[in-house]
C-alpha cells in the first residue's frame, strides 16, 4: 500500500478553495475580495488553477504574500492555510513533504519496528499540526511584540491574547498546585506564623546558668500553734 505525499503548497491550495467554501464566495467574488492585498486582480483560469494545485499535477508554488493575503482576505489565521485536510479513511496515515510524492507501508511498519516513525523527507500530519500550533520559542517574541505595540494601538484580538495568556497562565498553576485561593490563604498564614516566630527569636533571652543546679533546701514547715521543725 502506498500513502500520498503532499507538499506545504498543497495544503495551502486546498485550503484557499475550503476557505473560499466558508465564505461561500464564486472564484470571481474571491479574486475581487483578493485583490486589494494582493495588489492584482487573479483571473477565474488563475484561481482554478491555484485551487486544482491540491491534485498534484501542477502545484502553484504560493508566496508568503499571498498566504498572508489569504489570510487578510478570508479573515482567517495564516496558520489556517497550513492545517492539513483529514487524512483518508481507507489510508489512515497522510504526510506532507517536499522531496518525496509517496510512502510505502513495509516503510512506516520497518520504521515502527525500529522505534522511530521519523521518515526522511516528509512530515506525518500530527508533527505538521504541532508546527502550525508550536508555541516554544514564541513566548518572548509574542510578549515583546505585544508590550511594543502603543495601547492605542492594540487591537481587540491582541488584548485577548494577553488575557488569555493569563487566563492560562491561572490555569497550569491551578493544575499543579490546586485552588489559588486557598494556597494564598494558606500562604498568608505560614507568613504570620513566621513572624511570630522571627519576633520571639528576638525578645530578650534569659542568662544562661553554669549548669549545677542550686542546692535543695531543706523542707521547713511549722506545726500548728508551734514551733518549725527542721
Amino acid at each position: 500500500m502506498k500513502f500520498p505525499v503532499v507538499t506545504p503548497n498543497q495544503i495551502v491550495a486546498s485550503n484557499l478553495a475550503s476557505a473560499r467554501a466558508l465564505r461561500g464566495w464564486t472564484q470571481e467574488e474571491a479574486a475581487e475580495k483578493l485583490e486589494p492585498f494582493l495588489g492584482t486582480r487573479w483571473s477565474k483560469a488563475t484561481f482554478s488553477a491555484a485551487e486544482r494545485s491540491v491534485a498534484g499535477k501542477r502545484v502553484r508554488q504560493f508566496t508568503a504574500d499571498e498566504v498572508v493575503a489569504f489570510a487578510c482576505a478570508f479573515e482567517l489565521p495564516i496558520g489556517w492555510f497550513f492545517l492539513p485536510p483529514p487524512p483518508d479513511p481507507d489510508r489512515p496515515f497522510a504526510f506532507a513533504g517536499m522531496t518525496r510524492t509517496e510512502v510505502s507501508w513495509e516503510e512506516v511498519e520497518r520504521r515502527a519496528r525500529d522505534g522511530s516513525y521519523v521518515l526522511p523527507g516528509v512530515l506525518p500530519y500530527g508533527a505538521l499540526v504541532d508546527l502550525v500550533f508550536a508555541i516554544t520559542g514564541m513566548e518572548e517574541r509574542v510578549a515583546e511584540l505585544l508590550e511594543s505595540i502603543p495601547g492605542g494601538e492594540s487591537t481587540e484580538y491582541q488584548r485577548r491574547i494577553k488575557e488569555y495568556a493569563g487566563t492560562e497562565a491561572k490555569a497550569l498553576i491551578k493544575g499543579s498546585i490546586g485552588d489559588i485561593a486557598t494556597w494564598v490563604r494558606n500562604l498568608s498564614e505560614l507568613a504570620e506564623f513566621l513572624s511570630i516566630i522571627e519576633a520571639v527569636a528576638l525578645l530578650p533571652q534569659p542568662e544562661v546558668d553554669s549548669g549545677i543546679a542550686p542546692p535543695i533546701q531543706p523542707l521547713r514547715w511549722k506545726r500548728a500553734g508551734g514551733k518549725g521543725r527542721k
